[in-house]
């Protein structure tokens, strides 16, 4: 079984222009660019011992939108600038617990920890940090686990 930082040789690196996965998130793309930079990060699939992120599918949805030159549900277009950071405060209850009914691409989008780093960077700020590590069940197939931080 792998554990987390054991295995470097299995490190995924994104296709051109982006380069490999960084540390540090590119800061001039354009919105169109940032979709597709977070795509390929997404795309590269859950390997054990990494850890994804819970995000709001509203505020996913609204990120798409301003990215994709898309309108939203009123019918108006969303402006990048206008979406703020990432919030995660409709997946918490009033006494800042996480409601028990989220369900992937329901409510919540799982997010790789590279693409939670250029949220942040991208969108100062935080609400919620719901991080999901993952392990391995013995079975050839990777597993969420689910551990919430930061509520």
């Amino acid at each position: 079984m792998l554990v987390q930082g054991e295995d470097d040789q299995g490190a995924v690196a994104l296709s051109a222009p982006y380069g490999p996965v960084q540390q540090v998130p590119p800061a001039n793309l354009t919105p169109p660019e940032k979709f597709e930079y977070i795509k390929q990060l997404r795309d590269r699939g859950m390997h054990v011992g990494e850890t994804w992120f819970v995000v709001s599918r509203q505020w996913y949805r609204r990120w798409e939108f301003a990215c994709q030159g898309t309108m939203d549900k009123s019918g108006g277009p969303v402006e990048e600038n206008d979406i703020g950071p990432v919030d995660n405060t409709d997946l918490v209850d009033h006494d800042g617990n996480l409601i028990s009914n989220i369900t992937e691409g329901v409510n919540v989008e799982f997010v790789p920890e590279d693409t939670w780093k250029a949220f942040i960077a991208w969108y100062v700020g935080l609400v919620q940090n719901l991080d999901v590590p993952l392990i391995y069940k013995g079975t050839g197939t990777v597993q969420r686990r689910t551990r919430f931080l930061g509520l």
